[in-house]
């Protein structure tokens, strides 16, 4: 058990710090997050009906994902600068695949979108930001 709690904390300083697997900061800081949020301190809102358990509960997870929207942009990978060439390459090259590509999102070959996971757990955060942040204000 306190492997486990070191492994944690570990990981915790790394995040923070900016240094862990932008992979760990989704999956077992964000996606295990979010179902112990709903799951958990969700439901113990709603069933508490004292006032200031509910005001602490809220409020630790308001710090929760306010941290770890922090995390996020701060352990993300930045992009690579590339020069005005290489921009335009790109863009010919997309512009010649498109009829191809439209083609295969069409027959559902291909997705419509793609989505940048970051984006995703940071829109994922916000929900679960804004549903504490209303527990807190109500």
């Amino acid at each position: 058990m306190s492997e486990l709690l070191h492994k944690i904390d570990v990981s915790f300083r790394a995040a923070t710090k900016g240094d862990e697997d932008i992979k760990i900061v989704i999956r077992w800081w964000g996606l295990f997050s979010y179902l112990i949020a709903y799951f958990v301190f969700d439901f113990l809102i709603l069933k508490i009906d004292y006032r200031f358990v509910d005001l602490i509960l809220a409020w630790i997870m308001v710090i929760y994902y306010i941290w770890h929207i922090y995390v996020v942009f701060k352990c993300k990978p930045t992009k690579p600068k590339i020069s005005k060439e290489e921009k335009k390459r790109i863009r010919e090259e997309k512009w010649r695949n498109a009829p191809r590509s439209f083609m295969r999102k069409l027959l559902l070959q291909e997705p419509i979108s793609k989505w940048n996971p970051i984006t995703m757990t940071v829109a994922a955060d916000v929900l679960m930001f804004v549903n504490f942040l209303g527990y807190v204000l109500k």
